[in-house]
């Protein structure tokens, strides 16, 4: 399908529909490239249920293979995965009670799917579709690299990376001479200081140059767990950190400087409860199985 030139406003009204229907625009002169659509607005189901959503791209020159699909809790609470030969359907299951957010992005056009488990409910959900406009403004998405494997200082240059996961399945090796290296998984943003003559091997991650990475957006109010510089991922100011799931344990560090050594470290530990913190630009915080909630 082929969009022409004209203003976002005047196609959601063209587009919207009775009922639970969602058009997301902004009033733009930009040109209408094509939709990210999602089926299914919030679903509730018990550990071990399982359900199936699409989510998928339309538009002339939109790639589905370019569609990042992600969970916001890291798989703690579901797990999902892409049902093989069915574009743009993907599959979740129920694994511990607790919310997480399914989210769906290309660019910065997003949208996503609430999803609770709690035990003992029928499962069953709100299917309602929400068509987000993608713009020329939409695609211009950050210079970042898909996955694949680089050879540092020929193929990319050195510096600080952050790898952003697409599924909860991603996993990065960076090979180092004189090093043995190891696969490491991650279900959320991840930050690594690359040098020349390093090897960087990626899947089902786009890495971004430091200065080019997208900020992290909030999720159901929250900036998930993962690894954050203030100012650039996240802004500056007053938060909340909360566990991810109650009852758990998390733990937490910031530090002066990407080495994330015990010498840059400022300040850490492990955390049962809420607890606020102020954050300022240039500090690099780390997030395991804790969520950041803006004050203010």
């Amino acid at each position: 399908m082929r969009f022409k030139r004209i203003s976002a406003t005047i196609l959601a009204s063209l587009f919207a529909v009775s009922g639970c229907g969602s058009v997301f625009a902004q009033s733009t002169q930009n040109e209408i490239l094509g939709t990210l659509k999602m089926d299914t607005k919030s679903y509730i189901m018990a550990p071990g249920d399982i359900y199936d959503f699409k989510a998928e791209l339309d538009g002339d020159g939109l790639d589905q293979s370019s569609l990042m699909v992600w969970d916001s809790r890291e798989g703690s609470i579901v797990r999902f995965h892409p049902i093989p030969n069915k574009s743009g359907v993907y599959r979740i299951t129920g694994i511990n009670e607790g919310v997480a957010y399914i989210v769906a992005s290309y660019g910065n056009a997003h949208a996503s799917i609430r999803v609770e488990v709690r035990e003992g409910v029928k499962q069953h959900g709100e299917a309602c579709r929400s068509v987000t406009f993608i713009t020329s403004d939409h695609s211009k998405q950050e210079p970042g690299y898909a996955s694949g494997t680089y050879e540092v200082g020929k193929e990319i240059p050195e510096g600080e990376y952050v790898l952003i996961p697409h599924r909860s399945s991603a996993q990065y090796t960076i090979r180092r001479e004189n090093s043995s290296p190891s696969a490491e998984q991650i279900q959320g943003r991840k930050i690594v200081v690359l040098q020349d003559g390093d090897t960087l091997h990626t899947q089902s991650i786009t890495a971004y140059p430091g200065d080019k990475a997208p900020a992290q957006e909030k999720i159901g109010g929250k900036y998930p767990a993962g690894m954050y510089l203030v100012g650039r991922d996240i802004p500056d100011g007053v938060y909340l950190l909360t566990p991810t799931e109650e009852g758990t344990i998390g733990t937490f560090g910031v530090y002066s400087s990407n080495k994330f050594d015990a010498a840059s470290k400022t300040k850490g530990g492990s955390l049962a409860q809420e607890s606020a913190l102020i954050l300022r630009s240039g500090k690099y915080i780390v997030l395991k199985g804790i969520d950041l909630i803006p004050q203010g």
